[in-house]
């Protein structure tokens, strides 16, 4: 996909993109951005679709700030996509530089947005991820929040250049890779939580597999 972007970013085509919010502009460093996922990216001669990388969005527009995770968005503008994020294809770094593949910057005017409306699971969790996200900003050091949002959070969204390649020099950028030793120690602690219930024994080990699945 990145690879895509960066052949379309060399056209100097318009794109318009359609995406989720996955970070909003009120929790962002920078108020004239949100984040998207899930998205489609579509020009005269391609679509493409993204559904892990994310999408950064830059508008000088006040609907900005009033969306809200999951509200969709759709916008038109000049594609950018990150170069410097496929330095490292094929190494154990790759897994802790940021999971944005580019960035547009839409005119005002095309922007338009659908706010989620009712009830939804999926705000419920990301508001608790927004809330973790701003009491890790509000008692933390920029590096340590970014380093807590990663761990928690599975997040590395805001990992700056300089802490990226002090994680490479000192060896701990395979602490945040999907790795089966991350995984084992995620089972062994909720196995010690569970191992007292009286429920059957392949309960347990469907708790197990539910919780693996939530740390992916």
């Amino acid at each position: 996909v990145r690879r895509e972007l960066s052949r379309l970013s060399e056209t100097a085509e318009e794109v318009a993109v359609m995406g989720r919010v996955y970070l909003p502009a009120s929790d962002s460093p920078e108020h004239n951005r949100v984040i998207l996922r899930t998205c489609t990216i579509v020009a005269d001669s391609v679509s493409i679709r993204t559904s892990i990388s994310r999408i950064r969005l830059f508008a000088d527009s006040t609907q900005l700030g009033a969306l809200g995770y999951g509200d969709r968005v759709y916008a038109v503008g000049r594609l950018s996509a990150g170069r410097e994020l496929c330095s490292t294809r094929g190494t154990l770094v790759s897994s802790v530089v940021r999971r944005e593949a580019a960035s547009v910057y839409a005119d005002s005017l095309s922007l338009f947005v659908v706010h989620e409306r009712g009830p939804s699971l999926r705000r419920v969790v990301d508001g608790l991820r927004a809330y973790t996200r701003q009491v890790f900003a509000r008692r933390l050091s920029r590096d340590g929040a970014a380093l807590c949002n990663a761990l928690l959070l599975g997040d590395r969204g805001e990992f700056g250049s300089r802490f990226t390649g002090n994680l490479r020099l000192t060896g701990l950028s395979h602490i945040f890779a999907l790795s089966g030793m991350n995984t084992g120690l995620i089972l062994l602690v909720v196995w010690a939580c569970i191992c007292w219930l009286p429920i059957p024994h392949l309960a347990r080990l469907c708790v197990l597999l539910v919780a693996v699945f939530f740390y992916m």
